[in-house]
């Protein structure tokens, strides 16, 4: 007993240690330093800093998609942190401005505990009280939660899964309910970190219920799992059904998540580490392993990678007849139940079933599963549980053999130092240095320098514009205004019309969208604001002059309030919307009453005009954007929509646009291909994209404008327009009013109800 306390305050006294040396600025740093200042990194701070200074509930988070919000969990607030610390600002003591410290300090004892939880883990294996020290140090520093404190600082967290390891091995050796309850406490405090720890931990301990229950087939022990299970996992999930599913603010998240099988484990970055001398060598000099995504990355060890490998022979030699685990121990029926669930876990992770051929299209039958789509992450469950199993048949391995001293410390020394090794180039290799975020220091935050009256406004505006989260869209942060606004944001108050969130809604980032496409509607979410202030414009000049032409129209809206570097505050009014659209129906109204030439059904300033525009009128849809009628399709596979003989012409720079029904879920990840053909049917040209990627304006009923331009090859005479969505499965897709035209040539039409430019519909009078 007296040399477990001993071990117990070795591994503390170490874990503190190695933990202050290599994460000493984390430890004692000033206030304006992150760890990682763009993107989700600083994301991560913000959202935890806005809910505990600025929502007025614990359980809505009101700093992004303005005005909708969302939950707290799928906003990623961590709300275990940002709610306790918005309570005890709110009835104690102001501790907001130690928010980012409470974030470092969080991740930081969560790697304490780790290592804690594994060395119990080990005595209670009954090794060696300095073997169990080596094996937990080693362990946690290589854990590949350790690779996420770079960014995502919820899921840096190593501690949650060697803590259920534990308590469920407590509770396999006496099934008593108070394990249980540790485990519940644990899940449920770990998924207020973030939730897909609740997914992993419901996979670990689901398969160990399983595996438990097969052992011995009976109604009695039927009882007891459903007893127990209940406890551990049916009430946390009980509790956020009622307080996520049943309160969820957001009416329309998105179905089927896209990057299920991109975001999952790939071998080479289960079984192989570039931050590792060794295979690093191998890559350069011999063959270079392929290219991974920050997800497809988890690696187990030298020591984990050979122990899976000798398991796995053991067991497929044995017939499957005995246990993988086979040394002599208490524990040993423990650790093949879990073996085997993490084994299944971890092909869980590389995607299988789906995988296989065939089977792809089986993703979207997996209910709530298919929301967790970075299955990469439950490789975490197998990292832990074959580190153990091995480190544990090595020592039993090498005590049943009674090799003589000479041989016996090297063979446990070996994997020890190697474990180390590897621990130490691992975290050696993660950069979370802390970098300056200027406006965060004293006397120069934004409400001090920029003499602004945030009150008059209601929420930011930035430019270039972000959008993330929906699942629909994809506007991805660019240059440094995603910090500046979520900083703005943070100081003032102000909620930001962008969003970096999870599974947001699809029909709320459309009328989003329109805030800042080319005026056509007076945007719908007006109508849903709660009063009629101006927004704030926070405006990147580098970025903008980069590529102007989505924001174009924004420039001169509002007046400038605030300008330093290549950050531009300015004042945008609402009302500066139906100016924009009312300046653009004067302008084509003016160039109607001029002469102009009539082809066709259109008018034109050049009397040589070539085009030609399907209006679908015969189409077999009612669905219609205009007229009585457009078309329809399911498109589970590559379908030609539409196709046509090209005119003669001698402009190679051609448009074509249409009208789709955008507001459906998926519906703007169809892909869609412009195929050129010649006389033979052949194809010379494809210009490949989704349909999120050229929309052009928002209708407020729903419908898009999609506009693509292209070269023409020159020994093209027939056009082919072929779509793809086999996530809509059977539902229709909806489109109209299809305009093909060279692209330096406008057409014009009037008519009782509207006048039309280049296939845009604006109502006469003062309708909008």
């Amino acid at each position: 007993m007296r040399s477990d306390w001993k071990g117990l305050l070795a591994v503390i006294f170490i874990a503190l240690a190695c933990i202050s040396i290599r994460f000493e600025e984390m430890l004692d740093f000033p206030d304006y330093k992150v760890i990682e200042a763009y993107g989700d990194g600083l994301k991560a701070y913000t959202v935890i800093y806005y809910h505990a200074q600025y929502d007025s509930t614990y359980s809505h988070y009101e700093g992004m998609n303005y005005p909708y919000g969302e939950h707290v969990v799928p906003a990623a607030t961590q709300p275990i942190l940002s709610t306790t610390i918005k309570f005890i600002s709110a009835n104690f003591v102001d501790i907001t401005p130690y928010t980012f410290h409470l974030v470092h300090l969080m991740m930081l004892f969560s790697i304490f505990l780790c290592a804690l939880f594994v060395y119990l883990i080990m005595r209670r294996l009954e090794l060696p009280v300095w073997y169990s020290i080596l094996i937990a140090i080693g362990m946690t520093f290589l854990a590949p939660q350790i690779d996420r404190m770079s960014s995502h600082y919820g899921l840096a967290h190593p501690a949650v899964i060697p803590a259920v390891i534990y308590f469920l091995m407590r509770f396999d050796e006496k099934r008593h309910w108070r394990w249980s309850v540790y485990i519940m406490i644990t899940v449920f405090c770990y998924s207020m970190i973030h939730f897909y720890y609740f997914a992993i931990l419901t996979f670990l301990i689901s398969f160990f219920f399983l595996f438990h229950f097969l052992q011995d087939f009976s109604w009695k022990r039927f009882q007891e799992c459903a007893f127990h299970y209940t406890i551990q996992l049916l009430i946390p999930l009980s509790f956020f059904f009622v307080w996520m599913i049943l309160n969820d603010p957001i009416p329309d998240r998105v179905s089927v998540p896209w990057g299920y099988l991109h975001y999952r484990a790939k071998w080479h970055g289960v079984f192989v580490s570039l931050n590792q001398p060794y295979f690093r060598w191998f890559h350069q000099h011999v063959k270079p392993f392929g290219w991974l995504d920050f997800e497809n990355m988890a690696y187990l060890g030298l020591v984990g990678v050979g122990t899976t490998l000798t398991l796995c022979y053991y067991w497929i030699s044995n017939r499957f007849k005995k246990g993988a685990v086979a040394f002599e121990q208490q524990a040993t029926p423990f650790l093949n139940k879990l073996f085997y669930g993490a084994f299944v876990i971890l092909l869980f992770s590389f995607g299988l079933p789906f995988i296989l051929p065939g089977l792809e299209g089986m993703v979207k039958y997996t209910g709530p599963i298919k929301q967790f789509r970075g299955i990469g992450r439950f490789v975490w469950v197998f990292y832990f549980t074959i580190n153990i199993i091995g480190f544990a048949s090595l020592y039993y391995w090498v005590k049943r053999k009674a090799f003589q001293p000479l041989l016996y410390w090297p063979i446990l020394l070996l994997p020890c130092f190697i474990l180390l090794f590897e621990a130490y180039n691992f975290t050696k290799a993660e950069d979370v240095r802390l970098d300056e975020i200027g406006e965060l220091k004293p006397g120069n935050t934004y409400p001090e320098v920029t003499g602004i009256d945030f009150d008059r406004y209601q929420a930011i505006l930035p430019i270039p514009y972000y959008s993330i989260g929906s699942d629909n869209f994809w506007w991805p942060p660019s240059g440094f205004i995603m910090q500046k606004s979520q900083v703005l944001s943070m100081q003032t108050g102000l909620p930001t019309t962008a969003a970096m969130l999870t599974r947001s809604s699809p029909s709320q980032t459309i009328k989003q969208l329109q805030l800042i496409m080319e005026p056509y509607r007076r945007p719908a979410i007006f109508d849903e604001y709660p009063n009629d202030k101006p927004l704030l414009l926070a405006w990147d000049e580098t970025r903008y002059q980069e590529n102007k032409a989505p924001y174009q129209q924004l420039e001169n809206a509002g007046p400038l309030l605030y300008e330093q570097g290549e950050l531009k505050i300015l004042e945008l009014p609402l009302d500066s919307y139906d100016q924009r659209i009312a300046d653009r129906k004067k302008a084509i109204e003016s160039t109607l009453a001029d002469t102009l030439f009539t082809t066709g059904s259109l008018l034109s300033p050049d009397s040589n005009a070539t085009f030609i525009l399907e209006t679908f009128e015969n189409g077999q849809a009612e669905a219609a954007y205009a007229g009585q009628t457009g078309n329809a399709f399911q498109l589970k596979k590559w379908t030609t929509t539409w196709e046509t003989p090209l005119p003669a012409t001698d402009s190679l720079n051609w448009q074509v646009s249409f009208w789709m029904y955008i507001d459906q879920d998926l519906v703007p990840r169809t892909d869609f291909e412009l195929v050129q053909l010649n006389d033979f049917d052949s194809e010379l040209k494809k210009d490949y994209k989704q349909i999120r990627e050229f929309v052009k304006a928002i209708d407020n009923n729903g419908w898009g404008l999609l506009e693509l331009p292209f070269q023409l090859d020159e020994r093209t005479t027939k056009l082919q327009i072929r779509m793809r969505n086999p996530d809509l499965n059977r539902h229709t897709l909806w489109w109209d009013e299809l305009l093909l035209r060279p692209a330096h040539i406008d057409l014009y039409q009037s008519t009782t109800d509207y006048i039309w430019k280049n296939n845009r519909f604006f109502p006469k009078g003062n309708s909008q």
